[in-house]
């Protein structure tokens, strides 16, 4: 019992020692601030809203024109006969499925690319963390850390490096 003791307590002290000897270089950023402030995020969300500006106007334009024909039909109702009060709603029918099915593709396709345009912002906050880790030999730099000392958070300075990366 006496070995094991004294073997716990020469592991413990080396452990110790070895601690003190080297700390380790950490440092952490937010890739959320990130999305939400570089230039480079702020540009590709942009290139992504103006490329789907004209389809939302274009569908705005299709639900406008679905309720003035609604107002029509409930306006003209009383003086319709049967069979044209039938083929206006059924007109009425058709574009609003038609107007629903274009909100859902548009939707879909918005969000693939929001999906890829953040992918893309997130592969280049990568490439410039590991850039900064090597080049000042961090030995972690951690993303969505709940806490972190001013001068561990690296969030700021990379988003002046992916900046510089815009202005090239």
């Amino acid at each position: 019992m006496n070995k094991l003791f004294v073997s716990a307590l020469i592991s413990l002290c080396a452990l110790s020692i070895s601690a003190h000897a080297a700390t380790p270089k950490i440092g952490a950023v937010s890739p959320e601030v990130i999305l939400k402030e570089s230039k480079f995020a702020q540009i590709a969300s942009k290139k992504i809203n103006d490329e789907f500006a004209l389809r939302s106007v274009e569908i705005a334009d299709q639900i406008v024109a679905f309720k003035q024909k609604t107002e029509a039909l409930q306006r003209d109702e009383p003086t319709l006969n049967d069979q044209q009060r039938l083929e206006r709603r059924r007109e009425i029918s058709d574009l609003d499925r038609a107007i629903q099915k274009k909100q859902r593709e548009f939707q879909a396709d918005l969000e693939s690319q929001k999906r890829a345009g953040i992918q893309t912002v997130l592969d280049l906050i990568n490439k410039v963390v590991l850039r900064i880790a090597k080049d000042e030999k961090y030995d972690f730099i951690l993303q969505n850390v709940v806490y972190s000392s001013l001068s561990a958070n690296l969030t700021k300075r990379v988003i002046v490096e992916m900046d510089k990366e815009v202005a090239q």
